[in-house]
């Protein structure tokens, strides 16, 4: 193990959930705001922070739906290479780094220092870059598989956390348990302001962590 952790906190003066989420359901309803709008309000708070051996990798305000479907489409990636199609993203993945535009030479460079020797044989089979979810466009990682491990790089913060498989598979389905408990105790204000589409998210939080379980297979 290499103690990789990631941890979602939703602090004062934002918390509880429910506050924010009523607050963000009375405004949405005031100003007729569609459903998708509300829900996005009502989870645009929460602070996520990664760290590897104990140093800060990544610390950033997220949109929480956007970031736990990004961790999804890491663990996916990180278990078998692959994302299901019917998995929402929000970043992107390249089958390898001829493919990505021009724009970000900076960070292709940056890369280069980071991954030093294992740069072209990383970048030459598929791999995913995101913002996690975060409002600062600046923080960037990457994530590359390869034999047993998945390299996650955050790019602002110019670190690379080789992070064996089942370590990083665990640890993401123990965080999205979490957030569907914490997201699950709220579902009574939205129902009663019949507002179904936060119950349809947490189906398919829930359908995705399934399937996942089951696709993960040895990583579990």
């Amino acid at each position: 193990m290499v103690n990789f952790k990631i941890t979602f906190k939703l602090e004062e003066p934002f918390g509880p959930l429910e506050k924010m989420i009523k607050e963000a359901v009375i405004e949405g309803k005031n100003y007729g705001y569609p459903e998708e709008s509300i829900i996005e309000t009502a989870l645009s708070e929460y602070d996520v922070l990664i760290h590897c051996q104990r140093e800060e990798v990544f610390n950033a305000t997220v949109h929480f739906n956007e970031f736990l479907y990004e961790l999804f489409r890491f663990a996916f990636y990180a278990a078998t290479g692959e994302i299901p199609e019917d998995v929402k993203s929000y970043g992107w993945g390249f089958n390898s780094i001829d493919e990505l535009p021009n724009w970000l030479d900076k960070e292709v460079r940056i890369l280069g220092e980071l991954l030093g020797d294992e740069f072209d044989e990383l970048t030459s089979s598929p791999f995913l870059r995101s913002f996690l979810g975060s409002y600062d466009p600046i923080l960037i990682v990457y994530g590359f598989r390869k034999g047993g491990y998945l390299h996650f790089v955050s790019v602002d913060y110019r670190k690379v956390c080789k992070v064996p498989i089942s370590e990083f598979v665990k640890g993401a389905m123990n965080v999205i348990e979490e957030a569907i408990l914490e997201l699950e105790s709220c579902t009574r204000v939205f129902e009663e302001n019949w507002i179904k589409e936060y119950q349809e998210m947490i189906d398919d939080y829930k359908r995705l962590l399934n399937f996942l379980r089951k696709k993960a297979g040895r990583w579990s």
